[in-house]
């Protein structure tokens, strides 16, 4: 993974105006550690959600420009909540970012035909997040 750019910087500043983030996790200490790191880079507090069918109702009401959801989480775990946002057809369907704690081809083989925009492997950082943040609002869509 590569460090930023300045130019990777100015981009994410110039954009990050008005986006709002869905961050959809079990557990609530990585839910506040996600935003609180979001809003550090210059992000409007996120909308949380405890599982996939929770992010999915908040969906429907209020639109996000990206998701960060945890791999496994009871109920509809990320995997299944990345299929459901592609079958509604939303106008914008929002980048998606996974987390997992499971290795990275392990994760690539289940989410195969997902879209996903990127998939960032814990523990976290914020220069991770960071990075993964620019990723998703490239237009390529390497990880």
């Amino acid at each position: 993974m590569t460090m930023a750019t300045t130019s990777t910087v100015n981009e994410l500043q110039s954009r990050r105006n008005g986006q709002r983030f869905l961050i959809a996790d079990d557990q609530p200490t990585m839910r506040r550690i996600l935003d609180n790191v979001l809003q550090q880079l210059g992000y409007a507090p996120s909308i949380g959600a405890v599982n996939g069918n929770e992010a999915l109702q908040k969906l429907a009401s209020t639109p996000v420009d990206a998701i960060i959801t945890d791999w496994q989480m009871p109920g509809m775990n990320g995997i299944e909540l990345a299929s459901r946002i592609r079958q509604l057809h939303y106008a914008t369907i929002p980048k998606i970012a996974l987390v997992t704690g499971y290795g990275r081809e392990e994760v690539l083989k289940s989410a195969d035909n997902m879209q996903l925009s990127d998939i960032l492997l814990k523990p976290i950082n914020a220069s991770t997040l960071f990075n993964s943040v620019a990723r998703l609002f490239s237009d390529s869509n390497e990880y």
